[in-house]
């Protein structure tokens, strides 16, 4: 039997064209890539086989794909998903099409297999979206000879993909899934309101009030669960993973197991993309008249087996519901019969948010069929080039400006300009600052703050896995990082504690730890930061054990500097930016082992921009309802700035100089501006950038009087303009400078210091330390058990040191996740 599809049916053929031209109309920066290709034709000569649900966007896509010389077949890879109509209107054109909807999932392998032999000698490139095209060619290799490359769109295919099918590609295969424009436009907003359309279509049920559990949060999971609170609903978010059950209590949702959630759910829609998310536990405990749906990939996330059994009849009470009548006595309504919701109640993504998604494939394939001899077999990330391409073209659509002339400008080097602008008004340095308590105090107060690190010394003080290890550690000296070194010490190390900032070097704290049997070099002597490094990395003759360096002060010290110095058997970097950096060096002489960024950036971030909204609200003396607040920067704290302002009723703009983050903060309902722009109708502007002079004359000459500005990084206010532009100076309260500028202006400006972004004189939240810091210290005990100091690379971190740290803070938020699912 054969999947093939026939276009004989006039009548739909011509539904079909019609849903083709509406998807088209809304897909503008897809139908304006296929202008380009129609005459160039770049794929003249090569065969596409596709596996991707079957709809009018993708239908748009298809057709891109033949404009561009291509033959191309293609199958919808779904029980529900596959439009009839737009799958005849395509076969009319050429296209090869197999399947229909409403098939078995026996029936939709066969039309995958049938899709992928279209062609005599195979396909010479593959789409695929899940998976299932892809392991259906590396099953049976020899039957694809000419595949040269292949794409994954999907969260499920690219997992399946690093985890079960890498060692068995011989072709590359590109993951589309993995870029801004495709999971934060597709996924978050896309399918969130997609499944949401698809569940008030089919059951019209009345959502405010209602308890709303969501299985997963992933970006799916996550983009349902706000529109679920929008609408009114009471939402609980089950998952296992700590890390994504963090950043769903911080962002204020309630998080339980399912066994507990399930007892008092309205309504339960999974998203996580594994099997057996509802199982019949679950489904024993639900309340009568539950309602039961499913947004992940396949139809395996609510046990439809463990139901059957439970089941004495079922009733169609609507076209995608159907009634299951229990033996418990209760009922419960199944949506779509446990299959894509949004694709069968609904008609899937807007096309709005298909047409990046859909792009970034498009460009994929292009790359792909102009340079596949050039890369190697195995999986490929998406240029980031590409994905801030596709989101320029998305934004000069919209109409939306942005700091593009400024988008080069680079971070400020660790360790130059380390004092503020305008230190000298203080007339000295902040070197030796004590933060207004004793540092036993300070150091109390941390202790208590930070269970990751007590976590640590709970579970291995006895043991003490670093004895006789000499660790070198990078970073400021203040009552958070005395408590990562306490922790060291009762882990058996010797440790050297090389400051990296004379701006953040607590004398008090530093004696603190010197009685502790650290030894700490003072950067604030002659010499500055770099003779502490000296001092530290001559501080054994056989070098240390490990370096845990911050930002790679002492990784590149090493490499650039000092080489004369014994180097250690590895590294563990515990930034981001630090990690980027010792990625672009050509060599290394030892092995680098770098943290997981998600793994600290969710505490991180959200503490740093609860950090900068009390600064605000501090130092402004006054309600942030009702002010314009401009924030620069919308990357991991920026948005969070943001959304807390919003939150308390400011009226919030963003400025941003990446087109895919602009992009982000539009989707998310703010409106995005150039920064001269916004300058001129803020009341208060939040830098968030890490980028030098991010705040420049041209902006400071815009602001109107009475204006505050606060920093997350002294450097991020272009020095040299206020000094040219003030005219004199005072200092507030709480450390606040107000500058007096030219025609009459006065404005507020609040600097990143002890006294303003912590009150304890911490520059960084202890939430933020803590797992920072206990990731790298569980990461080196992992990596000196394993003997991870084989050569010198780069590598991430062992995957169970940052569990180790999230467990931990779960544990104190008191986050019970045991029995749940990882979201997908």
């Amino acid at each position: 039997m054969t999947w093939a599809v026939s276009p004989t049916d006039a009548e739909l053929v011509a539904q079909g064209e019609e849903a083709l031209r509406a998807a088209r109309s809304q897909m503008p920066v897809l139908d304006g890539l296929q202008a380009d290709l129609r005459t160039s034709q770049p794929l003249r000569g090569h065969r596409i086989s596709g596996c991707a649900h079957l709809t009018k966007q993708t239908g748009v896509l298809v057709e891109l794909l033949a404009a561009a010389g291509a033959e191309v077949a293609w199958t919808g890879g779904n029980e529900v998903s596959t439009q009839d109509d737009v799958a005849a209107a395509l076969a009319k054109t050429g296209v090869r099409v197999f399947g229909r909807r409403g098939m078995t999932p026996e029936a939709v392998q066969e039309a995958v297999v049938e899709c992928a032999r279209a062609f005599d000698g195979g396909p010479t490139l593959a789409l695929d979206s899940g998976g299932a095209m892809l392991r259906t060619i590396v099953q049976d290799p020899e039957a694809f000879p000419n595949l040269v490359a292949a794409t994954e769109k999907t969260s499920e295919g690219s997992q399946l993909l690093r985890e079960e099918l890498r060692p068995r590609l011989t072709f590359p295969v590109v993951l589309v899934n993995d870029v801004v424009t495709k999971w934060e436009v597709d996924n978050t907003h896309g399918t969130g309101q997609s499944t949401l359309d698809g569940i008030l279509r089919a059951t019209g049920t009345f959502l405010a009030g209602k308890r709303f559990v969501v299985c997963g949060y992933g970006h799916v999971g996550r983009g349902l669960a706000r529109r679920a609170r929008g609408m009114g609903a009471r939402v609980t978010i089950t998952c296992r993973s700590e890390l994504t059950a963090i950043r769903a209590r911080l962002d204020g949702f309630d998080v339980q197991p399912m066994a507990v959630a399930a007892r008092s759910a309205d309504l339960v829609c999974t998203a996580t993309g594994q099997p057996d998310v509802v199982t019949g536990e679950h489904l024993d405990l639900l309340p009568a008249g539950a309602i039961l749906c499913n947004t992940g990939h396949s139809v395996v996330e609510i046990n439809l087996a463990d139901l059957a059994r439970r089941t004495d009849y079922v009733a169609e009470v609507g076209p995608h519901v159907q009634r299951h009548f229990l033996t418990n006595g209760r009922h419960v309504d199944l949506l779509s019969g446990g299959g894509l919701v949004n694709l069968d109640a609904a008609e899937g993504n807007p096309s709005e948010a298909m047409d990046l998604t859909f792009t970034n494939q498009a460009l994929a394939v292009l790359h792909l069929a102009a340079k596949s001899g050039e890369l190697a077999p195995g999986v490929h990330e998406v240029d980031q080039e590409q994905d801030e391409e596709v989101a320029r073209r998305k934004l000069r659509h919209l109409g939306v400006g942005w700091d593009a002339e400024v988008a080069a400008r680079p971070r400020p080097p660790y360790g130059s300009a380390l004092r503020s602008p305008l230190d000298h008004q203080s007339g000295s340095s902040r070197g030796g600052y004590i933060g207004g308590t004793t540092a036993f105090a300070r150091f109390d107060l941390a202790e208590g703050s930070m269970p990751a690190l007590a976590a640590l010394r709970r579970d291995f003080s006895s043991s003490k896995p670093l004895a006789s290890r000499r660790l070198l550690i990078a970073g400021l000296v203040t009552a958070g990082s005395a408590v990562a070194a306490h922790t060291a010490r009762a882990m058996g190390a010797s440790v050297v504690w090389c400051a990296t900032s004379a701006r953040h070097f607590d004398r008090e704290v530093a004696d603190h730890l010197r009685e502790s049997g650290c030894v700490v070099h003072d950067p604030t002597g002659p010499g500055g930061v770099r003779s502490a490094i000296r001092s530290s990395l001559a501080a054994w003759r056989d070098g240390p054990t490990a370096l845990l360096d911050d930002d790679a002060v002492l990784t590149t010290a090493m490499h650039d500097e000092f080489a004369e110095f014994p180097g250690p058997q590895f590294a563990v970097e515990r930034t981001t930016r630090g990690a980027q950096l010792i990625k672009k060096r050509p060599y290394l002489r030892f092995p680098v082992i770098t943290a997981d960024r998600s793994t600290a950036e969710v505490v991180a971030s959200d503490s740093h921009a609860k950090g900068l909204i009390d600064v605000i609200g501090v130092v402004g003396g006054e309600p942030i309802a009702g002010q314009v607040v401009a924030v620069a920067g919308y990357g991991a704290v920026g948005s969070r700035v943001a959304a807390r302002a919003c939150g308390i009723g400011a009226r919030v703009v963003v400025t941003e100089v990446r087109p895919t983050r602009a992009l982000m903060a539009v989707l998310d309902g703010f409106d995005v501006l150039p920064l001269e722009e916004a300058a001129g109708i803020a009341d208060i502007i939040c830098t968030t950038t890490g980028r030098a002079d991010t705040l420049r004359e041209a902006h400071l000459a815009k602001m109107r009087t009475g204006a505050l500005v606060v920093a997350s990084v002294a450097q991020e206010v272009d020095a040299g303009a206020l000094h040219r532009t003030a005219a004199k100076w005072r200092t507030g309260v709480a450390g606040l400078r107000v500058a007096h500028l030219t025609h009459e202006r006065v404005i507020r400006i609040a600097l990143p210091d002890k006294e303003l972004s912590h009150p304890h004189g911490e520059p960084t939240p202890y939430a933020a330390q803590d797992i920072s810091f206990a990731t790298q210290l569980h990461t080196t005990c992992e990596a000196l058990r394993e003997s991870a100091a084989a050569r010198p690379s780069v590598g991430a971190m062992p995957g169970q040191s940052g569990n180790y740290a999230l467990s931990a803070i779960a544990s104190a938020m008191r986050l019970r996740l045991r029995g749940d699912n990882p979201p997908r």
